[in-house]
């Protein structure tokens, strides 16, 4: 892991591509329940936190190739 200019540690992972889609399908899965949880939370610091959590879920699945096939 490196350190990068924003203050945070950068990591690298080498998986291979069925991995790649499920992680990609539980971070887009756990971004969905966030959502709605932000959508049905009364607290608007909870709130805030959901949003930051959201926020940090969106760049790790940014930076994970869309795998749309699978070699069998």
């Amino acid at each position: 892991m490196e350190a990068s200019t924003e203050g945070r540690l950068v990591m690298q992972l080498k998986i291979p591509d069925t991995d790649k889609l499920i992680l990609r399908e539980a971070l887009e899965k756990a971004i969905k329940d966030i959502d709605r949880e932000i959508t049905f939370s009364g607290n608007w610091k909870e709130r805030v936190v959901l949003e930051k959590r959201k926020e940090i879920l969106k760049v790790v699945l940014a930076e994970i190739p869309d795998v749309t096939e699978i070699a069998a």
